[in-house]
């Protein structure tokens, strides 16, 4: 279960057995990671899971989505998680038009 503790100067974001991120106030994010956690799991959780938490508490905007670009256009499917945004997503890669997936994605 992650844990969130506050600090003088920031807060810190513990993924139990995988992580600690500390979130400065300057905007800073530090990361411990345990031993031997794969890297590509680290982004995941700084990406998906951290970014936003920051984004959000600085009172930013984080939206649950992803988007595709179409003749210089993008389009942005919104929404919960599990209401088929990645399905879309990989339609229109299938389609060979550019994808753009911003986790996280933000105003």
């Amino acid at each position: 279960m992650v844990s969130i503790l506050g600090l003088s100067n920031g807060y810190l974001i513990r993924f139990p057995d995988v992580a600690d991120f500390t979130v400065l106030d300057n905007d800073e994010i530090q990361c411990s990671p345990a031993p031997d956690v794969p890297e590509h799991t680290l982004e995941h959780l700084l990406y998906d899971h951290v970014i936003p938490r920051a984004l959000s508490h600085k009172g930013r905007t984080v939206l649950h989505a992803a988007a595709v670009e179409v003749n210089g256009h993008a389009i942005a499917f919104l929404g919960d998680t599990g209401w088929c945004k990645s399905v879309l997503t990989a339609s229109f890669w299938r389609a060979v038009h550019a994808v753009r997936i911003y986790p996280g994605m933000r105003q």
